[in-house]
């Protein structure tokens, strides 16, 4: 093992954490593992296959990095005194994943999970839903919203335009 190589079960472990952060299901992830390696199970590949299925990983959006040995995780970003006043609201956040709750009610989104929102924000905007700017916030609404009119059929976009209308949630309609 070389100096910059590390350990087999951290390739591992870092492998898995990458499935959930990408958000992808067992079928999809052990395709991807095929699809890099020709192996379905990291417990079958090589430290050289295991590093590669990560640098795959990183190349889809996965950056977690081992904590060292002996080292604590960092505190969340309040603690540290980062700036977070450029964040979404609680109410903005809410609005996100009560479309994406009603969206997964009505058969137009499949999985409802907060590991899937996240990746969808992923995908539309670059970050996960809870470091998303108001901007980026209100792109995700307009996209959810866009997707609703076009997936669902004329009564349950009639309910959309009643939940854009409830109180609170003015601040959205365009």
């Amino acid at each position: 093992m070389s100096k910059t190589q590390l350990p087999r079960n951290t390739l591992i472990k870092l492998i898995h954490t990458g499935k959930r952060a990408l958000g992808l299901d067992d079928d999809t992830y052990r395709d991807m593992l095929e699809n890099v390696t020709g192996l379905r199970s990291c417990a079958d590949m090589s430290d050289k296959n295991l590093t590669a299925v990560l640098a795959h990983m990183r190349e889809k959006g996965f950056a977690a990095s081992p904590v060292p040995a002996g080292k604590a995780r960092s505190a969340p970003a309040k603690s540290r005194g980062c700036n977070t006043d450029n964040l979404a609201s609680s109410k903005q956040l809410g609005l996100v994943r009560g479309l994406w709750k009603r969206m997964y009610a009505f058969a137009i989104v499949h999985d409802v999970s907060d590991s899937a929102l996240d990746a969808y924000a992923r995908r539309m905007v670059g970050k996960a839903l809870m470091y998303c700017t108001p901007g980026q916030c209100q792109k995700l609404i307009e996209c959810l919203k866009k997707w609703w009119r076009r997936a669902a059929n004329p009564v349950h976009v009639s309910l959309l335009e009643n939940m854009l209308t409830e109180p609170g949630a003015e601040y959205v309609v365009q």
